[in-house]
């Protein structure tokens, strides 16, 4: 038979099973949140900075060190301060061509191999000759790769989570809102985890700089908030079914978004469907994807209360680049469109 004590402590538990179950049910409800990818090890991403170049200029504000891509080490201690990097004078008879870095204020010179590494805290890069300021500084390792007899590859080598806190700054104003900034990094994060986990064959990179994958602009506009937002979204990703996708992201939307087939090569993607950007579409937004007509009303028509219209109510500075942008035009003349079109495609119009 039981004891008070021990009837009591049976509701108790009861009771929390109960509550579990319920809490269980809800999240069941709701959409689902990002995922968290766990890793034993944070993964590197390499990052094409400069994808062909016949000079580099690098700035380390300490010693560095060198090693090939095998990573035996070449050089030690080697003074901080500007080197050049460029092709090396070809041997006569020498079977592989070598890169030539050189110290600006000494001139001491390292002949090195294609794929050697510079390993310091920071290093400067940039592709034209310095000036007083500063080279943009980036983290990691920095590998220097020959791809022709004139052009010279710069790929930076980090992990993923340092990776991003060059990403989010450079794609989204670190004086947006945190939770803002939490968006930003989970989505990339979902594109650079995309791409590893699909690398291209015979590529040195995983992903470019610029804004034909994510801009990333190392530590030069490096904030306290965006890491905030980046660490407390550690490992979030988004995924359908199990695998992470692909997350394209623009800073300006029109109002709706577009089926991705319509815009890149490939098939259907079920996440990237073109849909309205606000809370209830209108019948005009509805009928965007079937109907010319319908396009040209809603371009020409009011502006839709859509999320990213940023109208004269919103007062905060940091949404006024967008002003110009949800609804815009330019005028061209037949002769100038056909010249634009000729110059990028080679073809007569």
């Amino acid at each position: 038979m039981l004891t008070s004590s021990c009837k009591a402590s049976l509701r108790i538990c009861c009771a929390i099973l109960l509550i579990t179950f319920v809490l269980q049910l809800t999240s069941c409800l709701r959409p689902l949140p990002p995922t968290k990818t766990l890793f034993q090890v944070q993964p590197e991403v390499r990052v094409g900075l400069v994808l062909g170049r016949a000079m580099i200029h690098l700035q380390t504000p300490e010693p560095f060190s060198l090693r090939d891509a095998a990573g035996m080490m070449l050089a030690q201690n080697e003074s901080a301060g500007n080197w050049t990097l460029r092709m090396a004078q070809a041997e006569r008879g020498a079977s592989k061509r070598m890169l030539d870095l050189t110290n600006d204020a000494t001139k001491k010179r390292l002949v090195l191999p294609s794929g050697f590494e510079m390993i310091a805290d920071r290093i400067g890069v940039k592709e034209a000759a310095p000036d007083a300021s500063a080279l943009p500084d980036y983290l990691g390792r920095m590998r220097f790769i020959i791809k022709s007899d004139t052009a010279i590859a710069v790929v930076n080598i980090l992990p993923v989570e340092k990776y991003l806190s060059g990403v989010v700054p450079a794609e989204m104003s670190p004086s947006f809102p945190l939770e803002a900034l939490k968006a930003q990094a989970i989505a990339s994060r979902s594109e650079v985890l995309y791409k590893l986990a699909k690398p291209l064959p015979n590529q040195d990179y995983d992903i470019c700089a610029d804004v034909g994958c994510q801009v990333y602009a190392g530590l030069s506009r490096k904030s306290k908030d965006v890491d905030r937002a980046i660490r407390e979204t550690q490992g979030l990703v988004l995924k359908v079914g199990e695998e992470v996708v692909t997350a394209p992201y623009s800073s300006m939307c029109g109002g709706h978004t577009e089926n991705n087939e319509s815009v890149w090569s490939g098939n259907a993607r079920s996440h990237l469907r073109g849909v309205y950007d606000g809370k209830h579409a209108p019948e005009s937004a509805r009928q965007l994807m079937n109907n010319e007509d319908a396009v040209r009303k809603w371009l020409l028509g009011a502006m839709p209360q859509a999320h990213c219209f940023i109208g004269s109510d919103v007062t905060a500075r940091y949404f006024d680049y967008t002003r110009g942008y949800f609804r815009w035009e330019v005028q061209s003349s037949a002769q100038e469109l056909a010249a634009q079109l000729a110059r990028k495609t080679g073809e007569n119009f």
